[in-house]
């Protein structure tokens, strides 16, 4: 078997694999992008993007519940679902479509099949129509991660489910069962609840959504009581029996006490593992720490020189943003540059009702690591945009240094948090003070004037409240 040649082979097609296959192709490198499912990966097929879909069609339809108090009368409104789905799957064919498109015009070789090393440089690829062998200067991993499952609680893809299929059912199902109070479980929780589900959350911790602020949590769960979601803290799944289309999970609450639970989908979500099986790993030099992470210097390099990998299968926070930054900075270290993926902080955003944005340290963590902070905090209550909106609910906070009041985090709770983080993010990156944020002129009337608010706040002159 003849071997093509290629500057650069990456395994996986997600946000970090397809980001990287396009930049290495636009910097003149010989590329080919290996996929074994669909270009865009989880994200864009199965996570974020559809996920996002749907959480935009239950805003919408509840939403309709407020049109009255703004004089519009709209009588029986009413979910087609698999119009809602067919609309989804529309917009991410779209995407994936584009995502072929922008590699073939950077002049990347696109090849679907499964990729494993010979060796460091030499790649067996297994096609629909045979294998084909690829020889390569550098390989950068993509392979992203897959759902954790609960021991006794396997996926049958019918009644108990990932978020794969939560994105793609065929009804609303009358009662769900979510197990993992994290992001996605909350998310997608809330999704279903919004559209008439009945959701019960069982959380084997004592808390929901673990490592996002507590203010911003009780925001969340504040909303999780209004749409009548039962939510099982410290509380255990032990057992199930499936039967007749109908999932009874057994669980043991904190007194000790067992009950079962019924429904029709069983949705599981108790995070995400790095997927790096089956692709010959133990070909090269490539190591992984204890959880099963593949060890990587500033550059993105793992210990076999040769291999570069990123995204989800390398230690941090497993974001499609944080994948696509890295990937930008393993081509740059392949094409010879300086690069170094060294990011003050990585912002993440949690999709709930109402969202959460977060970006650096909280009060909390800089507290812990010696760094002598305060906090300013702007309600979304005394924004005119906010109210004209009707999204009353949250808030905005600066995190700032002591005495320099350089900024170190941000947090925001409320509507188009995911939208406006950016700019907390950008102030990190670049070590802002709150007179910088100050000084700047925000538009009018606009939802970004909270930041520009919380920033006069943090500096003894508030205008839109009271000055303590």
């Amino acid at each position: 078997m003849m071997s093509e040649v290629f500057d650069v082979v990456v395994i996986g097609a997600g946000p970090g694999g397809y980001v990287a296959g396009i930049r290495a192709a636009q910097k003149g490198l010989k590329t080919a992008v290996i996929e074994k499912e669909s270009l865009g990966g989880e994200c864009l097929n199965h996570g974020c993007i559809p996920s996002k879909a749907l959480i935009h069609v239950a805003d919408a339809y509840a939403a309709i519940g407020d049109f009255r108090s703004l004089g519009i009368a709209v009588e029986k409104p009413a979910i087609e679902w698999r119009n809602s789905i067919a609309w989804k799957d529309r917009i991410v064919k779209r995407l994936t479509t584009g995502v072929g498109s922008l590699l073939k015009a950077a002049g990347a070789t696109v090849i679907a099949g499964e990729a494993s090393f010979i060796d460091a440089k030499t790649i067996r690829v297994r096609e629909a129509g045979g294998e084909r062998e690829l020889t390569t200067r550098a390989t950068i991993l993509a392979t992203g991660s897959k759902p954790f499952e609960v021991p006794g609680l396997p996926f049958d893809g019918q009644v108990v489910i990932s978020s794969r299929e939560a994105l793609a059912l065929g009804e609303i199902p009358p009662r769900l069962i979510v197990v993992g109070g994290g992001y996605i479980g909350m998310e997608l929780g809330t999704v279903y609840a919004m559209l008439g589900s009945q959701v019960t959350v069982v959380e084997l911790l004592d808390g929901l959504l673990t490592g996002q602020p507590r203010d911003a949590v009780k925001l969340v769960e504040r909303n999780l009581r209004r749409l009548k979601i039962k939510t099982l803290l410290q509380t255990k799944a032990t057992g199930l029996e499936v039967a007749g289309g109908i999932g009874k999970l057994t669980v043991v609450g904190p007194d000790g006490a067992t009950s079962i639970l019924e429904a029709e989908k069983i949705l599981v979500t108790v995070g995400r593992k790095p997927f790096t099986g089956s692709i010959g790993l133990e070909n090269t030099a490539v190591t992984r720490d204890s959880r099963g992470f593949i060890e990587v210097d500033g550059q993105r390099r793992t210990k076999d020189p040769a291999i570069f990998a990123i995204g989800d299968i390398v230690p941090g926070p497993m974001l499609a943003h944080k994948a696509s930054a890295e990937a930008l900075v393993a081509v740059a270290a392949i094409a010879g540059e300086n690069a170094i993926f060294a990011p003050r902080a990585v912002p993440g955003v949690v999709f709930t009702a109402p969202e959460i944005a977060t970006v650096g340290l909280s009060k909390e963590a800089a507290d812990a690591s010696g760094v002598s902070v305060e906090e300013a905090v702007f309600p979304y209550q005394a924004l005119g945009k906010a109210l004209t909106m009707g999204a009353s609910e949250g808030y905005f906070k600066w995190i700032y240094r002591l005495p320099d009041q350089v900024i170190v985090g941000a947090e925001i709770v409320g509507r188009d948090a995911s939208a406006l983080i950016g700019e907390a993010a950008l102030a990190l990156e670049n070590e802002l003070t709150l007179h910088q944020v100050a000084r700047t002129i925000h538009p009018h009337p606009t939802l970004s004037e909270g930041w520009h608010e919380a920033a006069e706040l943090g500096l003894g002159w508030p205008i839109h409240l009271p000055r303590k």
